[in-house]
């Protein structure tokens, strides 16, 4: 009986990360994940000396602090805007970018602006967001939409947008419709995780949203991107996983990070 049992586990874990590997689902580990290395692609492929990004839900700048490697090492001036609306977070940026050329602002971004409440669950903490939570000290932040910081601040060209808030990715995607639209972004990353499920938020709606402004939505993997012509329920299953947002048109992009695509049934397509 208990052998049948340990029998039992293991299939049972075996089965799930061979599913995971065949859904291309890898460990939340930027290094080994292929988030760096798409930064590092996408700052190498820009057709000037100068690139800008943006750290949306910037913690303690470990993306950022790669960016400034990454920059460093293919000689490329980097223009970099964070955005941490925790202000321990916000002050310990500060700090650690000091001698940087690096605009940090203590805001959110957002599907609209204004003032939001925001739920701190300790110092310097990943998971601080705009998600209410029980015991959480509550803060007032700012908030604005990725369109109108762009169009305020007048910024004509987007390389790379990093995304990692919590579960509120959809609503900094909808925040950026025009400037999405207006092919001002290049590309824009987000996390999708089971944080998602609060917002009543689906990668489905993420599709909605690439398909009217000209977009693909492809998967981040070590050695590139995966791209899915068209949403399937198989992918609506809120394991942690990475995606971008890439421009049609950019066929530098495109031709140099893509690696794989899948059709409407969630399978691969061999070209």
């Amino acid at each position: 009986m208990k052998l049948n049992l340990t029998l039992k586990n293991f299939l049972a874990r075996f089965g799930r990360m061979a599913y995971m590997r065949g859904m291309s689902i890898f460990r939340n580990n930027p290094v080994t994940n292929g988030e760096y290395n798409l930064i590092h692609r996408i700052i190498k492929s820009v057709d000037s000396a100068e690139a800008t990004v943006f750290d949306v839900g910037g913690n303690i700048g470990e993306w950022t602090d790669f960016s400034i490697k990454a920059s460093k090492k293919e000689n490329v001036h980097l223009r970099s805007y964070i955005f941490e609306p925790s202000q321990d977070s916000y002050q310990f940026l500060k700090i650690k970018f000091s001698d940087k050329d690096i605009k940090i602002f203590d805001m959110a971004l957002a599907e609209t602006g204004g003032v939001k409440n925001f739920y701190v669950n300790g110092s310097i903490s990943g998971t601080n967001s705009l998600e209410p939570k029980l015991n959480s000290r509550v803060a007032e932040v700012q908030a604005i939409t990725l369109d109108d910081f762009i169009k305020i601040n007048r910024i004509n060209r987007v390389d790379f947008v990093k995304c990692d808030v919590e579960g509120f990715d959809l609503s900094v995607i909808k925040g950026a419709r025009n400037s999405l639209k207006n092919n001002i972004i290049r590309a824009l990353q987000f996390e999708y995780n089971h944080r998602w499920i609060a917002n009543r938020a689906y990668l489905q709606d993420v599709f909605d949203e690439a398909a009217a402004a000209g977009y693909f939505v492809c998967k981040i993997i070590p050695r590139g991107l995966i791209v899915y012509e068209i949403w399937n329920g198989e992918l609506e299953r809120f394991y942690e996983s990475n995606y971008v947002l890439l421009k049609k048109t950019d066929s530098v992009l495109r031709n140099s990070l893509i690696v794989k695509k899948f059709n409407e049934f969630n399978l691969p397509v061999y070209e």
